[in-house]
């Protein structure tokens, strides 16, 4: 499934957990970066990916693919593509 809006409830639930006080209701948290990632799915920390669609990380766990617009809106970091 191609994830292509911000108002998708799955998306919109995404993005809370940029906030503090839902990461600590849902104990769920984001995890950006390859690197990052990559070290989550070791210590068995990954439960879902959302990656754009030429993203080559391919681990065993349920992964969905994202618009740019959609990863711009829910990734905190400044180098998603512009």
């Amino acid at each position: 499934m191609i994830y292509t809006s911000i108002e998708n409830i799955k998306i919109k639930e995404l993005k809370k957990l940029n906030i503090k006080k839902y990461r600590d209701d849902s104990q769920l948290f984001i995890v950006e970066g390859e690197h990052l990632v990559t070290e989550a799915y070791k210590k068995g920390f990954l439960i879902e990916i959302f990656k754009l669609e030429n993203c080559d990380l391919n681990l065993d766990v349920k992964s969905n693919i994202v618009s740019l617009n959609v990863m711009k809106n829910i990734s905190t970091l400044d180098s998603v593509p512009k």
